[in-house]
């Protein structure tokens, strides 16, 4: 056993003296310096997560794959070098020293040490610690805010990185997955086509509203554009008759019906899916103030229409994509009910609401009103997503929201999936579950879709690295804002810079 131990890494040295001096990026770096008097050669260390020589296998890998990590020094140079090793799952940290299994022919030692990245799905973060005498310099990689990502440092680029006096934490990543992942086929091509509901077309004259037939969030009237291509209302200058500003209260008219006229243009583009923003029962254009999950906006068309569409999509080879807005709902709907229109007992009108646990209250603070019943402690007011009290936000930490969304055979999931769609896009995912070992939210919603249609696809929006939802058992994908800011900045011939508060995501 021992000699055949012997020939193995007789082997393997072989190998790293064949594959160095083939390797264009270290022919293109200087030799090595001799003097060892001088302290650690920084010039001489390496490590590229996306060459297999530095890294074996590179990218993401299936659970208990053993991953090699290797580094390269100056030939007798430095005394150690170890990976300091973070375990998202176990949220630990841990040292592992290295070993040099070469020297290569120009000067150089290779080091090498192999992680055991068990059997649950991980992720692992990782830097060099170089050592010699009573100096530590740090290797890691080179994504600097400076670079021009701004806040996405933890986007972590990879490949080659840079030596730092002490760690900024700009740590590697090596993400570990199920082996059982499955993402649907038919998303691996797809051309997926966007649609705002209300402004792509109208094909239904009869659902068009009338201007004042609705009133919005207590003081807000709805307003109608009898011209299509008109410009929308500006609620910094538009206000109603009641002094209310025209925020996402007018409406074009555009349907169902409209998306269905268009079906054959849109499957000339070579379009397989179509995303709709949301279409269920809201307060607003944008619909992504929900006041019924279970039933298609009237203004829309109605549940018909809706098997219609995935009908005649299906037809064409297209799948139908929604918009799951499960973070927040809105304030003038059964569930909260603050305009006092339903006649039921809304979250914000009584202590004894069934909702009530549905949303977090408080006392309200500075100019907040006291805008609901006061439950003897005086918390009147309410969270809301990103400060918008229109849409409340959602404990989805209580069963009985879970419950509504997907746990129950009726859950909004298994209605939906059962006309026929083909996927959700989550909105604000990553704030319902933050992706951490010990909250559960979005394993059981995949389970519930997949249940009901195995090819059902999850997209998640995380603006942020989403890497933690896309271990197997949560998401399948997620929005590409990303890319959306390269293709912008090309179409501009200038870097784009989103002025929606998002910086450079």
């Amino acid at each position: 056993m021992r000699s055949r131990k012997i020939v193995y890494r007789c082997l393997l040295t072989v190998l790293l003296l064949a594959l160095l001096p083939l390797s264009p990026l270290t022919r293109a770096l200087p030799t090595a310096s001799a003097d060892e008097d001088t302290g650690i050669d920084t010039s001489a260390l390496l490590h590229d997560s996306r060459s297999d020589l530095y890294r074996t296998p590179g990218g993401a890998v299936t659970t208990e794959t053993p991953v090699t990590l290797r580094f390269r020094t100056a030939a007798g140079n430095v005394d150690s070098v170890s990976v300091n090793v973070e375990n998202w799952r176990a949220g630990s940290q841990s040292l592992l020293p290295m070993t040099v299994v070469t020297t290569t022919p120009d000067g150089y030692d290779l080091w090498e040490v192999t992680l055991d990245t068990g059997r649950q799905t991980n992720i692992y973060y990782y830097r060099f610690l170089v050592n010699k005498g009573d100096q530590t310099v740090y290797y890691e990689d080179d994504t600097r805010p400076e670079d021009g990502l701004g806040p996405f440092v933890a986007a972590r680029e990879g490949s080659t990185g840079q030596v730092y006096d002490t760690s900024p934490n700009l740590t590697y990543q090596i993400t570990v997955y199920d082996a059982a992942y499955y993402t649907p086929d038919w998303m691996r091509n797809a051309v997926i086509y966007q649609i705002f509901p209300d402004r792509f077309r109208n094909g239904d004259t009869s659902n068009d509203p009338a201007n004042g037939s609705e009133v919005f969030y207590g003081e807000l009237p709805l307003f109608f554009h009898n011209t299509w291509n008109e410009a929308p209302l500006d609620g910094r200058v538009d206000t109603a008759p009641t002094g209310a500003a025209y925020y996402n209260s007018d409406f074009f008219g555009g349907d169902i019906a409209g998306i269905i006229e268009k079906l054959d243009y849109l499957e000339a583009l070579g379009v397989t899916a179509i995303y709709l923003n949301p279409v269920f029962e809201a307060r607003s254009n944008h619909r992504y103030d929900t006041s019924d999950y279970l039933a298609v906006d009237p203004i829309l068309g109605d549940l018909d229409d809706f098997e219609q569409l995935v009908a005649e999509a299906e037809a064409r080879g297209m799948v139908i994509i929604l918009d799951a807005v499960f973070n927040h709902l809105s304030s003038d709907s059964v569930f909260f009910d603050r305009y006092h229109r339903f006649e039921t007992d809304g979250a914000c009108e009584s202590t004894s609401s069934p909702y009530r646990d549905w949303f977090f209250f408080s006392a309200p603070r500075g100019t907040q009103p006291d805008a609901c019943v006061d439950d003897g402690n005086g918390n009147t007011y309410y969270t809301s997503w990103a400060g918008y009290d229109s849409i409340p936000k959602i404990d989805n930490s209580q069963l009985e929201p879970r419950e509504y969304f997907f746990l129950d055979d009726n859950s909004v999931g298994r209605f939906w999936g059962n006309l026929g769609i083909g996927g959700w896009r989550l909105d604000v995912a990553g704030d319902i579950d933050p992706g951490g070992p010990g909250i559960i939210y979005w394993e059981p919603f995949r389970a519930v879709v997949r249940d009901v249609n195995p090819e059902t696809v999850i997209i998640g929006e995380e603006w942020d690295d989403a890497t933690r939802w896309l271990l197997g058992n949560e998401w399948d994908s997620v929005m590409n804002y990303r890319v959306r800011k390269a293709i912008l900045g090309f179409a501009g011939d200038e870097d784009f810079y989103d002025n929606d508060s998002n910086g450079d995501r």
